[in-house]
């Protein structure tokens, strides 16, 4: 029997995982960032308004559905490429004529 996971698909999972975080981060914080930014330079704009709006909730939770189509994603990719019946694909240099 095969472990849970082998060391290949461990840094596959790992490297999804930690892109997806990173975005995340990204996003959240250049929108906070984004609105200090607006009510230290008090002006006011429909984009000001746009961004009060915001729904932190509903963010969250599309950030949690881009987290699943991502992992989903990964997983056809994994499969369609054959990375686990042979996994030394991911190790070849291109042939170069």
């Amino acid at each position: 029997m095969r472990g849970l996971f082998t060391p290949l698909e461990k840094i596959f999972y790992n490297l999804t995982v930690t892109i997806m975080l990173v975005l995340a981060a990204f996003v959240i914080g250049g929108l906070e960032l984004v609105q200090v930014l607006e009510l230290e330079l008090k002006e006011t704009s429909s984009f000001r308004n746009a961004l009060e709006n915001v729904n932190f909730e509903t963010m969250s939770f599309a950030i949690v559905a881009i987290f699943v189509i991502t992992w989903l994603s990964a997983y056809a990719v994994w499969k369609y490429k054959k990375y686990d019946e042979n996994p030394t694909v991911l190790f070849d240099s291109p042939k170069i004529s």
